[in-house]
């Protein structure tokens, strides 16, 4: 070839090389219609349409793109085809297609859907189970998830799986195993088949296993702690059936001991012959004595209280799995309500010897200023001990726990300014130089509890009831008549129920709708009087403590605490209380892999309730209404809440009882008709 011609073809690849460059420059893993953005998506249905169109957007992934992805378009056909066989729609058939938007830089994606017929169960087959006991064989074929007729549904398919196997492994077959699922489809002249599958379960239980012998290594076990501290934890017997809830229930009582950690139950040998699995448990002896400050948030009386302190802690108080703990705090609301405490707790495990009963022995001082609802302000130095006793009960019963509890008290009122008084045997107002109150207390404490709230931190489906019975009186009686001091007699009856539904697409928990309503009545009997410098002054004497207080961050949060009440001072409290609350709890961004939003949510509320001197003078126009808003951020510690809270209906106002009928500049009024709440931890 001549020169001129590998001229001439040189010249043309550079012309060639520049029109090229003319191009918009792209990254060459990016598609070329990356920059179409997605206006909006369609589902078209060739028939029935079951499941409703804002649930499939939850599967698909193309709104979530920058760009409109072609690739991507082609995989969310694929998933959405995959989630209408996977709840019976075996024969679906989802086809995509598209059409410009509002401009050429749009698209709409379509996703066209023919559901055909949904399938149902012909019959489900077990593998495996053929060789158990008859015993076992009984258990397992009782409440089954699968049945004949029902729609087939892969999450029942999995659903029963897991029953046969946790059965299984709680029942002695401790190697029991489940093999893939096989879902037999029939194409057949009979018609009776037509539609249907066989499921076919296939399981290998193997033998089945008692429990062995547990051996128990203590790691750096320089206080020489006692094995048989960690053993009297175990939930099961050496020649016991094998049971792997046991397992989990021996692990969650060993991880309470404060001594130990890493307090796991691992298989050390299995003897195939004897048929038994010999376990081990190899738990770290941690540091006997702590030392530590705190940084405390808490709600008291619908205050919210910040402050410091210093804990010290003996996890092995006199051996026995004992944990001693003393501390001091100093915590503060404002300059009018703050408190100084000292606390001594010990806690005992296996009182009387049963491992279902727990001790707690508590003693305190607590030293606090507050102010009553005419800005008197006054102090109140207390002495307590309060000796509880909690006993576990079954799980298959309703009532998981049971508290009795004894609470000695005695609290001293000092009133900085002089106080007005009504005497009783001639109605004269008596004027009493900052007068001292002493009140002593002595109640007997009863509760039965029930608790299926499947997370502390942040519920998302359960119920919660409480019914709890206190009785004062009898020893403070002898008490007042050997010392200068007032005591009071009443019967204290209360109800807490709290439930929690997961409202949230494909049960994910991000949303969550809850509610609670607490009643309460204070029965009181015998001659509750103060004995004010040596003048018994008639009045219905409860220990404030014990008088039940609404509004704050907690309870009718367009109230601030101590502010709302029907016929009784709101700082004191009243006998008869009705506190109710239905919030909305939403963590959008719980799969978020930005770690700083992950645990933001969101919160909306109706508060209602109000307090009262008795039941007698309920009225249905005296519940008040708060409704609001606010922000949530989710800690190991507990939520942090900051509310907006608004008196939806006041019915203390003389006027414009309703939020609706007061102006804009009224409404948004920090202390009129807006409180803001700021708390740790859950209202609910």
């Amino acid at each position: 070839m001549s020169l001129r011609k590998y001229l001439i073809l040189f010249f043309v690849f550079i012309a060639y090389l520049c029109v090229y460059s003319q191009e918009n420059e792209q990254d060459p893993g990016t598609p070329k219609n990356y920059n179409i953005k997605l206006q909006e998506v369609e589902f078209q249905f060739n028939g029935t349409q079951t499941f409703d169109e804002s649930l499939l957007e939850g599967i698909i992934s193309i709104p979530k793109s920058d760009g409109f992805l072609t690739s991507e378009f082609y995989t969310d056909s694929k998933r959405i085809q995959k989630f209408y066989f996977d709840n019976g729609f075996l024969d679906a058939k989802v086809d995509t297609s598209s059409r410009m938007g509002d401009d050429s830089t749009k698209i709409i994606a379509i996703f066209n859907i023919s559901e055909k017929e949904r399938y149902r169960i012909n019959r489900v087959i077990y593998n495996g189970i053929e060789n158990v006991t008859s015993d076992m064989h009984s258990l397992l074929s009782a409440n089954t998830i699968l049945r004949e007729g029902k729609h087939y549904n892969k999450t029942d398919v999995q659903l029963e799986i897991s029953r046969i196997l946790t059965l299984l492994v709680n029942n002695g077959y401790a190697l029991a195993q489940a093999d893939v699922p096989d879902i037999v489809k029939f194409i057949s002249k009979d018609s009776t088949l037509t539609n249907k599958v066989d499921i076919i379960l296939n399981f290998t239980p193997r033998s089945k296993f008692n429990f062995g012998k547990t051996s128990i290594t203590l790691i750096n076990n320089i206080y020489d702690i006692e094995a048989n501290d960690l053993r009297r934890e175990l939930q099961y017997s050496e020649g016991e059936v094998y049971s792997k809830e046991k397992l989990v229930s021996s692990e969650n009582r060993i991880s309470k001991i404060a001594i130990f950690e890493n307090g796991r139950i691992q298989i050390d040998k299995i003897d195939s012959v004897k048929q038994i699995i010999d376990l081990k448990i190899n738990a770290i002896v941690t540091n006997k004595y702590e030392l530590k400050p705190e940084i405390f948030g808490f709600d008291i009386d619908g205050r919210f209280y910040g402050g410091a302190g210093l804990t010290f802690i003996n996890k092995y108080f006199f051996g026995g799995g004992r944990v001693f703990t003393a501390g001091v705090k100093a915590l503060l609301h404002d300059f009018d309500y703050y408190r100084y405490e000292g606390l001594m707790t010990l806690y005992q495990p296996h009182l009387f010897d049963n491992d279902k009963i727990t001790g707690t022995d508590n003693f305190g001082i607590t030293s606090q200023n507050k102010a009553d609802i005419n800005d008197q302000r006054y102090n109140i130095t207390s002495v307590k001990n309060l000796a509880s006793m909690k006993y576990e009960l079954r799980s298959f019963t309703y009532f998981n726990n049971l508290l009795l509890d004894w609470k000695l008290g005695n609290e001293r009122l000092s009133y900085y300014d002089n106080l007005l008084v009504i005497t009783p045997e001639n109605d004269t107002l008596l004027k009493l130089n900052q007068p001292v109150i002493n009140i002593f207390t002595s109640s007997i404490g009863f509760s039965l509890i029930h608790n299926q709230v499947d997370n502390l931190q942040f519920p998302t489906t359960g119920s919660y009831a409480a019914y709890s019975f206190e009785e004062t009186g009898l020893l403070g009686l002898l008490v007042k008549s050997l010392f200068n001091t007032s005591t009071s007699s009443y019967f204290k009856l209360t109800t807490q129920n709290k439930v929690f539904w997961d409202i949230s697409k494909e049960n994910t928990g991000t949303s969550v709708l809850g509610t609670k309503i607490i009643i309460g009545n204070i029965f009181q009997y015998g001659d509750n009087k103060y004995l004010v410098d040596t003048i018994n002054i008639d009045d219905q004497l409860v220990p404030n403590e014990s008088n039940f207080t609404i509004g704050g961050s907690a309870t009718l949060r367009g109230w601030r605490a101590g502010r709302l009440a029907a016929n009784v001072d709101p700082e004191i409290g009243g006998g008869f209380i009705i506190d109710g609350s239905f919030e909305h709890r939403t963590k959008p961004f719980a799969k978020s892999k930005n770690t700083l939003i992950r645990d933001l949510g969101f919160a909306s509320f109706l508060d209602y309730g109000n307090i009262w001197d008795s039941y007698k003078s309920f009225r249905l126009d005296h519940i008040a209404l708060a409704v609001g808003a606010g922000i949530r951020y989710y800690t190991i510690v507990g939520a942090f809440r900051f509310d907006l809270g608004f008196k939806l209906y006041d019915p203390g106002a003389p006027e414009k009882q309703w939020l609706f009928q007061n102006d804009i500049g009224t409404i948004f009024k920090s202390g009129e008709k807006m409180q803001i709440q700021f708390g740790i931890g859950n209202t609910f």
